[in-house]
């Protein structure tokens, strides 16, 4: 998957907000929309950092699959500039 890294110096604001618009709640995190957990990511220049992500946190067996993500993403990305 792809997407955007962004660095935050105050993670105990910037938290509150994301997890309220990603609909997680710390306190019951199986009836949340996302989950948010810390994972490695890969950056484009090889080098790999923790960062914080959202996975959604419902069966996804029966939806479509995206095959790499990218196309899609850099399409919307750009479409939004």
């Amino acid at each position: 998957m792809y997407g955007e890294l962004y660095e935050a110096s105050n993670l105990a604001k910037v938290l509150p907000v994301l997890d309220k618009y990603e609909e997680y709640d710390h306190s019951h995190p199986t009836s949340s929309l996302f989950v948010r957990k810390v994972r490695n990511v890969l950056l484009e220049n090889g080098k790999k950092v923790p960062a914080i992500v959202y996975f959604y946190n419902h069966d996804v067996t029966k939806e479509h699959l995206v095959g790499s993500g990218k196309r899609e993403w850099v399409l919307n990305r750009n479409l939004q500039r």
